[in-house]
């Protein structure tokens, strides 16, 4: 990073720390609008920041996005907020029973059945060595 490039990157990747540590940000957000971008350009280069995509459909194509957070464990991975919107409505429907299929499936792990001994026979001892002592 040299000259007025240099700078500029300098001066709008102390700034992104400064204001924006660990979220997303708009360029536009920025005081010196010129510096940043002159500046953008180096620090996305040097893989500093990320740009975030814009997404756009197809022309008749039909999309939908869904954003849910999800915890990563040692067990797995949890889903912790509702992939459901109630207070979304729409005219639309899938009639594909295999994205139907699809859309119904969890985001949560399977839960591993634990095999479960007979209660009558944990803890106890055996009928030939009860009441035998030595």
């Amino acid at each position: 990073m040299g000259g007025a490039a240099g700078a500029a990157s300098r001066f709008l990747f102390s700034e992104i720390n400064r204001r924006f540590p660990s979220l997303p940000f708009a360029l536009r957000a920025l005081d010196e609008d010129k510096r940043g971008r002159l500046g953008i350009g180096e620090i996305v280069t040097h893989g500093l920041v990320q740009p975030f995509p814009v997404l756009t459909e197809k022309a008749g194509e039909l999309v939908a996005q869904f954003k849910f957070t999800a915890l990563l464990t040692g067990t797995g991975t949890h889903c912790i907020t509702p992939l459901t919107a109630p207070f979304a409505k729409s005219e639309l429907s899938i009639t594909d029973p295999e994205l139907n299929k699809l859309l119904q499936t969890s985001a949560a792990p399977a839960k591993k059945k634990k095999n479960k001994k007979d209660a009558k026979g944990a803890g106890e001892p055996d009928a030939a060595g009860a009441g035998v002592s030595a």
